[in-house]
Parts: structure tokens; sequence; C-alpha cells
């Protein structure tokens, strides 16, 4: 079975960090839910993006767009955010898609839907306000042949069959009655560009349902393996799938694999795939959202990833997300390391609490020793009720990142900084 190092961390009191916040202000963004921060309207400026969602049925929501945030982070509060996005309901993750993907640059990705009646019909949308103008006029590129609704999460993009051309692969899930919930990995292979669409879509596995990760890993032979990892949140399992195929093609069925890393441990909720001791192999970053006593674990990834155990070690516990279906913390977590300290040897981890409204700082106690995986936690800032999906950049190029906090409940985005 899986092992366990516990962590000495006293969920009731938190160790001091080197590194404080404090506000630089609020964009008024009513129902904010994830953030992004990429380079898109200009090469060398960051842009900040917004998702928002209204649990309110039979209405649409609202994808914010702020050029140019590093310039803009003294005005905050006269700060306007362009809608580029007004008629997807319950948009999530946003992302830009590869150049390279059909040849085209400024097309974003969306992920929508979700558990709440007239909103758990989601899609892949992609938009592209360079071109379409504001609001964007979306394209599904997603769809089930049986009619079936599905919500979806998150798009990686990765060429599954060989063919030159980056698939969009996603976990999606959907509400089966009885209060039971199915989930599946699939891939919508790209027709090279998108008219036709939506696209053709392939069946991998069952199960992953929200997020995932795809990630290359090599066998003690040097055996290069293509696998998919995926907390599946209502399964509550953490789960590793992979092709045979030496080329890294999904087309086959009968190649594919499917192992259960863990389970019964709460709702496993996010993950990255990370070096997170820095021994020179990649580990695995998973938060587990519970409604009391959540935590976040780390998996070291074993020379075998097939037959090996996968020891288990918990960074962080004592999350509560509060009583009632839903509820839960924490939410997503990543690796971070801060400009202003380039000696740390170990990355840092910023982690959204979710439903219990906090940002997280999770720290090693030992930065160097290879072996030692005990973390303090560092309550940085707090927000009143839900927390969605955080980002960290140093948008100003000040060598200090700004941290934007959707804060759901208030309905608004808050910037703090890293900066004295």
């Amino acid at each position: 079975m899986i092992s366990v190092t516990i962590a000495f961390l006293l969920a009731s009191s938190f160790s001091a960090a080197a590194l404080q916040t404090r506000l630089l202000g609020t964009l008024q963004i009513e129902f904010s839910a994830y953030t992004s921060v990429f380079k898109y309207d200009s090469p060398d400026k960051y842009d900040l993006f917004v998702t928002t969602f209204d649990a309110m049925p039979f209405t649409l929501d609202d994808v914010h767009m702020v050029t140019d945030i590093g310039s803009k982070l003294n005005e905050l509060e006269t700060v306007s955010t362009t809608i580029i996005s007004d008629d997807i309901a319950w948009p999530n993750e946003i992302e830009e898609i590869p150049e390279e993907a059909f040849g085209e640059e400024g097309h974003l990705w969306i992920a929508s839907g979700f558990l709440v009646p007239t909103k758990h019909d989601g899609a892949i949308n992609t938009i592209n306000p360079k071109v379409d103008g504001v609001p964007a006029p979306h394209t599904i590129i997603s769809i089930d042949p049986g009619g079936n609704p599905w919500f979806y999460h998150r798009v990686e993009w990765v060429d599954m069959n060989n063919d030159g051309l980056k698939d969009a692969l996603t976990a999606r899930a959907r509400d089966v009655g009885g209060g039971t919930y199915v989930g599946e990995l699939v891939w919508f292979e790209n027709s090279g560009s998108l008219n036709p669409a939506p696209w053709v879509p392939h069946f991998v596995i069952d199960g992953p349902d929200c997020y995932f990760r795809k990630v290359e890993l090599t066998l003690p032979d040097d055996t290069t393996v293509h696998c998919v990892i995926s907390a599946q949140y209502f399964s509550e399992q953490l789960t590793i799938a992979w092709t045979d195929d030496p080329n890294g093609s999904w087309t086959d069925p009968t190649q594919t694999h499917i192992r259960v890393i863990d389970e019964g441990i709460g709702r496993y909720f996010d993950l990255e795939v990370a070096d997170l001791n820095m021994d020179g192999r990649l580990d695995l970053l998973v938060s587990v959202n519970r409604n009391f006593n959540g935590t976040l674990v780390a998996y070291e990834i074993p020379d075998n990833f097939i037959k090996d155990e996968w020891p288990r070690h918990l960074l962080a516990d004592g999350f509560d997300g509060g009583p009632g279906e839903g509820n839960g913390a924490p939410g997503s977590g990543f690796t971070f390391r801060p400009a202003s300290e380039p000696d740390r040897n170990k990355p840092l981890i910023l982690l959204s609490g979710d439903d219990d409204g906090t940002l997280y700082m999770i720290e090693p106690f030992d930065d160097t020793d290879v072996s030692n995986w005990n973390y303090f936690t560092t309550a940085l800032w707090t927000v009143s009720g839900t927390l969605g999906g955080i980002s960290a950049m140093d948008v100003d190029n000040d060598g200090y990142e700004e941290v934007f906090l959707p804060a759901w409940t208030k309905g608004e985005t808050q910037i703090v900084t890293f900066a004295p």
C-alpha cells in the first residue's frame, strides 16, 4: 500500500514566511472565478483574463480581459475591463491555443459547464478577440454524438495520433442521476482549422473528470512512455493512463492502460507535475478537497510507475471548506519560485483555499535535504467567501510577483503583491 510520510505541521498554527503580501487594489468583476495571466495582446506585456460564473439558472456568463495589466497596478480602482465573451454558460479555465495548432494566432480556449441547472451542458469553446471583435463569437469544438451533456475544466494541446497537428485533450464529467457522476478522458481530433467544427471525438478511458496533466515518463529500460495523470474528483481516485505505442499514439485502445495510484483520502482536486524536492526526478503535487481537514500531498514518481509504489507525503492539512454538499478546501495549487529570492533551491507552493477563502504559501522546512518532506503553512491573504483559481506573475517587472485572487463571493478580483 501507499507509504505515508507525515509532515510536522500543526493545522492550528502557521509559521511566518519571509514573503509578505499587501493589497494593490481590486477589480470589480462580479462572480470572479478563474484568473489567467499571459502575454496575448503584445509580445512584451502581460494581460489578465478573468472568467466568471453566476449560479443562477438561465443566465450566461462573461469573460473579462485587462490588457497590459502591469501598467495599471496603481490605478486599479478606475480600470475598466473589456468583456471578450458574454454568451458562454459557466466558463472555467482560459488559456491561449498554441499558434502551431492550426496556423493561426490569437485563439483562446475556454472550458465550460458545471453541475448547475441549465449550465451542465458545457463545451470546449474557442474565441479570437483579435479578429472577431469584442465580445467575440465563440466556436465549439467539442461534441458528444449521443447528445449527452458534459462539463469541461481544462484542455492540453497534444498530438494524440501523430498526424503533426495538436489535438484538444480534455477530461469531462456529467451527472447520470441518483448522486452518481461519470467522467472520461477524451480528445478532439484537430481538423487543421476551426472550419469545420466541432471536431471528431475520441474516447480514451473512463474516470478522469476535471483536472489532469499530460506527461512523458521514462521506464528503467529508458523507454519513454506518454501518460496522463488525473485527479478524479467524483470517484475520489488519483490515476495514471498510458499508451504502449512507442510513438505516443493514443489511437489503439488495446495499447491504452490505466492504474489507480491512490484512493480513499478525499476528492482529488488538482495536480501539478514538478520536481518538488530537487532530486532531479519528477513528483506530483496534489490537492485533496474535503469539507473538513482537506490536504495537500506530494507523490514521488517511482522508477517503474506501472508496477512500483508511489510514496505519498503529507505537506499540509487542516483545510476546512465548511459543511454542505459542494463545499471544500483546498483548491488548486502550483509551484512558485519568487524572483526576489533567486537563491532558493526547492520551490515554494501557492495554494488557493477554495471555499475557505484563503491564499496559502507552503514552504519546505529544509531547502536542501531531498529526503525532508516537512513543510510549514502560512496564510498570506483571506477574502470573504470562496476563492477561485489564482495566478501569480511579475507583471510590472519590479522583481516581485503579483497574485491575482478571484473573490467569487465578494464579486471582485483582488490583486496583491510581494513587493515591500
